[in-house]
């Protein structure tokens, strides 16, 4: 994975992760007002005094919503985090534990149901299905194992205090504590599910951000989108294309010339008007080197005529020249010829670079190859030179003349090239 795209998550779970802290604490307010509520009904309901139900758990209740907003307030400053969510599921159960004890001194109703149906145990189902938000299924699974604690505990005491018989108290205790368990588990599975549905998502659209980054630079927005709706991965491999090269002729002397401004007015102008050829027919601009164009056919996209296009585009390039030209000559500046070379062959086609800076290009014999046949056109004195490779794709649709056999790296016997008159 890209580390920007990495770090692009790791600060969005961390925002979400803070924003589900916050939500937690005012949860964890509202079950404390429901508490108290439900407690003060029961009591008034038997005829019994109500305030000691604030008695038992207005002390520890604010000790334990102060505690929590300065873990919270540690969270939000990204201190200690993970330890946080462990002191906290601790701190959760701990005040449960706590007021506890403290109903189970306050007689009628509590005194005849035991700690395991006290209002407050039911706290812990709430606190374990909060544990989920956290994104973390460790704090759910520790949740779960502390609690089924706790419910041991309480149950136990319950038998111990004569409120449970023993069989019974003990199936009673098993079947409260998988609940609790449970309870945190499932919390905790679709927590971490989420989590993962929520990363998944993330890369992806920053995939796909990272695509359009590199292929719009070179390629038409038809071609980004395709290659989107194929969901083609970044990465390397091996495949047939076709390269076309071109290189302005003498530019070097023509540029000597000209003023910096003028020399940059020149090959913008002449760039455009060669992309848009090379765009109109499918074709991924690589790259500009110097004066000069590298154009792939067959990659990231293969239309299966990509040998026909590329041919098709040096022809029309050569006609936008002369167009170029006459503009150029109306407006007495300086005119331009090119050089065209297209060759068919494997290449390593991909993206190469660092993770900070990556470039979609190509790499092989075939590539250096069209290279040499594009500056083969200085010599030869012509315009446009394809490859036996390329020829045998298009003979049937282009008049080309056969000029002579030509060294190849990596190949024994020469091969013929022939130029593409029309």
């Amino acid at each position: 994975m890209n580390s920007d795209i990495a770090q692009t998550i790791a600060d969005i779970i961390l925002r979400e992760e803070i924003k589900n802290e916050k939500k937690i604490y005012f949860a964890r307010m509202m079950i404390l007002a429901l508490m108290v509520t439900m407690m003060t009904i029961s009591r008034l309901w038997i005829g019994e005094p109500a305030h000691e139900t604030f008695l038992v758990i207005a002390p520890t209740s604010l000790f334990y919503l102060l505690f929590s907003f300065l873990l919270r307030h540690s969270f939000v400053k990204q201190e200690h985090q993970s330890m946080g969510k462990y002191i906290h599921t601790s701190l959760d159960l701990i005040y449960v534990v706590v007021i506890l004890v403290g109903v189970s001194r306050m007689g009628k109703p509590y005194v005849f149901t035991g700690l395991l149906e006290a209002p407050p145990f039911f706290i812990i189902f709430l606190l374990n299905a909060l544990s989920g938000l956290r994104f973390d299924f460790k704090i759910s699974l520790y949740c779960a194992v502390v609690s089924i604690l706790v419910v041991f505990g309480l149950g136990f005491y319950d038998i111990y205090s004569g409120y449970l018989i023993i069989i019974g108290g003990i199936m009673h205790t098993l079947f409260k504590a998988s609940l609790v368990g449970g309870t945190a588990l499932v919390s905790g599975y679709i927590g971490h599910r989420s989590k993962e549905l929520v990363i998944q998502a993330i890369t992806e659209e920053e995939e796909k951000k990272f695509i359009k980054s590199i292929f719009g630079r070179y390629a038409t927005g038809e071609v980004v989108e395709d290659v989107l709706r194929r969901d083609l991965k970044l990465g390397g491999e091996e495949r047939e294309v076709t390269i076309l090269f071109s290189d302005i002729r003498n530019f070097t002397s023509i540029a000597a010339r000209l003023q910096p401004n003028e020399v940059v007015s020149l090959l913008n102008d002449y760039f455009s008007e060669m992309v848009e050829v090379i765009s109109r027919n499918g074709g991924t601009l690589n790259k500009f080197i110097g004066d000069g164009i590298l154009v792939i056919f067959g990659a990231p996209i293969r239309h299966g005529n990509d040998a026909e296009r590329a041919v098709m585009t040096a022809l029309e390039m050569m006609k936008k020249l002369e167009k170029f030209n006459l503009k150029q000559a109306e407006k007495d500046r300086e005119e331009l010829r090119i050089g065209i070379g297209i060759n068919t062959g494997r290449v390593i086609v991909g993206n190469i670079g660092s993770t900070e800076r990556m470039e979609y290009t190509i790499i092989g014999d075939a590539v250096n190859f069209a290279s040499r046949l594009e500056s083969l056109n200085k010599e030869l004195g012509t315009s446009i030179i394809i490859s036996q490779s390329t020829y045998q794709h298009v003979e049937k649709i282009v008049h080309a003349k056969k000029l002579k056999p030509v060294r190849v790296k990596g190949k024994e016997k020469s091969v013929w090239v022939y130029e593409v008159v029309r």
